[in-house]
């Protein structure tokens, strides 16, 4: 989403991590009345990477000469030789040797390069193709004929960011900032625990995302995951920072290194369409047509909805217990569990005593047991007792240790310089109106 600035792209040559080029950043957006800035580092031209002058130095090509040759439309391999003056067994020859690129050279598309070496005698020694999938052909002469080195397409990864300042929506301001949808809900999920995006969001709520782009050949192909955000809601600064720990493991973290989109126990662990009861002491039963405590909360969704783990733990209980019908218990350590009920069905390999992990599928939506519509019932327990998960204070997860802390900060320390970079400059434009 572009801001709501109206600024234009900052030129993305500018490496504003060093202090000069922050400040040149500042210097640009402070002189530009736009309300927006979306951009990227900057596009690498095409290299051609010719092979040098010593490379094909020697007695027998001392006077040999690379040329460059660009595909220009209704082009084909035939007339580009024609143009460089090299004959037709030479093409010929080209085309015997290899019969599975044969079709490649006889379809050549605008843009693409040509790179040809000729010795003194104007006689093709080698020729590089760029293909359009980023990768090359290389035809050597050996002797009488040619072979050939074909190179794999190399995938770029490069940094870019949007920014903005909220006007009417978050959802309208990010893709003025230049978010895909697909960023903008990685957004909304990484910082869900946070900021409540459906309804909190305020006007000049301020947001600065860093994310990854992938190029093919210099096009972009598709963004990457998000590496850094801010989210400066209400005058409370959120940031999040992707890590990957040394067991390869990925999440994003506060600077001070906590989790900031994981917890110990999901509140919802289905994907409800309302809360058809809630915890009560005292509820009239639908079924059994007296009061009764209910000690859960029923999320109503469609039959076969995935059920989550709520948190890691082990499979304490599955099967059937009168009115709960298919249930699951969770044991979570020695002080928590959590019961699943009026499950249609278990997932596979869901047995006594097995291992889950928090977000895995365990079971699904349905309504066996004493209920009157497909539905999940869902429990909390600590030491044993009730409470209820909708507004009970759940444990926080675990820190990081001091080795992984100092790891976490050494591999984050880029990120936080850049968000720092684009948090003075929004602090400085602030400062003008």
């Amino acid at each position: 989403m572009n801001l709501d600035l109206n600024i234009p792209r900052i030129p993305s040559y500018c490496h504003y991590l060093s202090g000069l080029c922050a400040t040149v950043v500042l210097v640009l957006i402070l002189a530009l009345p736009e309300e927006s800035v979306s951009s990227s580092e900057p596009e690498q031209e095409l290299a051609l990477a010719l092979p040098s002058a010593d490379q094909n130095a020697g007695p027998d090509n001392a006077n040999n000469q690379w040329r460059t040759v660009q595909v220009q439309a209704g082009d084909s391999l035939s007339q580009v030789f024609s143009r460089l003056d090299l004959g037709a067994e030479e093409l010929a020859s080209l085309l015997a040797c290899c019969p599975k690129e044969k079709q490649q050279l006889q379809r050549l598309q605008p843009g693409q390069f040509l790179q040809v070496l000729t010795d003194q005698n104007q006689v093709l020694q080698e020729l590089i193709v760029s293909t359009l999938d980023a990768g090359s052909l290389h035809f050597v002469r050996q002797e009488d004929r040619f072979a050939i080195n074909a190179t794999e397409p190399t995938l770029e990864t490069r940094t870019a960011f949007s920014t903005g300042f909220i006007k009417h929506s978050f959802y309208q301001s990010a893709l003025k900032a230049g978010m895909s949808d697909e960023l903008i809900m990685e957004l909304v999920d990484i910082l869900k625990w946070h900021i409540d995006f459906a309804s909190e969001i305020k006007r000049n709520d301020h947001f600065t995302v860093l994310y990854e782009e992938t190029y093919l050949a210099g096009e972009k192909t598709g963004n990457g995951a998000i590496i850094a955000a801010e989210f400066d809601h209400q005058g409370t600064i959120h940031r999040a920072l992707r890590y990957t720990n040394q067991q390869g493991e990925t999440h994003y973290y506060t600077a001070e290194g906590q989790p900031i989109n994981r917890r110990t126990f999901l509140r919802t662990p289905v994907d409800f369409r309302r809360i058809s009861s809630h915890f009560q002491a005292n509820r009239w039963h639908p079924v059994l047509g007296k009061k009764r405590p209910h000690r859960g909360v029923d999320y109503a969704a469609p039959r076969g909805t995935p059920v989550w783990a709520a948190g890691d733990g082990t499979v304490e209980f599955v099967g059937r217990q009168s009115g709960y019908g298919k249930v699951i218990i969770l044991r979570h350590g020695q002080r928590y569990s959590t019961l699943y009920a009026h499950l249609s069905r278990f997932h596979s390999g869901i047995r006594k005593g097995h291992s889950v992990k928090q977000g895995e599928v365990i079971g699904y939506v349905g309504s066996t047991g004493l209920a009157t519509g497909p539905h999940l019932h869902y429990e909390f327990r600590v030491d044993g007792r009730h409470v209820n998960p909708v507004t009970a204070k759940l444990p926080g997860p675990e820190p990081m240790g001091h080795a992984q802390l100092a790891d976490f900060r050494a591999k984050t320390a880029d990120l936080v310089a850049q968000l720092d970079v684009h948090q003075r400059v929004r602090l400085a434009l602030l400062a003008k109106r």
